[in-house]
């Protein structure tokens, strides 16, 4: 199946530091148009708190440390997410049961304000 797109060539400017790590991920001579588009989308994706946690770590000095430092938070944010969103489909009987299962093992539910 082929798609045909319309491409706008459009210019970015990266900072210095930014362009090896970028640089990594694509072999020599590879397009990175693909990629780009990729990155974009991802980046439409994210929340917007996520999307400034970005832009501050992009600013960094040690990029590879910021890059380690926000997939830590991408996926923390994507289990609490999930979490909720997983209690939130529960009924309050089955909300019920699992707390009384952490009870009866002798934990205590605390809950945050």
């Amino acid at each position: 199946m082929t798609y045909m797109t319309k491409k706008i060539q459009r210019s970015y400017h990266l900072p210095e530091k930014l362009v090896p790590e970028w640089d990594k991920f694509h072999q020599k001579g590879q397009k990175k148009d693909h990629s780009a588009a990729g990155a974009f989308i991802l980046w439409m994706s994210l929340d917007a708190d996520i999307r400034e946690l970005a832009i501050e770590f992009s600013r960094r000095n040690d990029i590879s440390q910021g890059i380690k430092d926000l997939s830590v938070l991408l996926r923390q944010h994507i289990v609490k997410s999930e979490s909720i969103r997983f209690f939130q489909s529960l009924s309050a009987e089955q909300i019920d049961l699992i707390r009384k299962d952490i009870e009866s093992s002798g934990r205590k539910i605390v809950r945050k304000k």
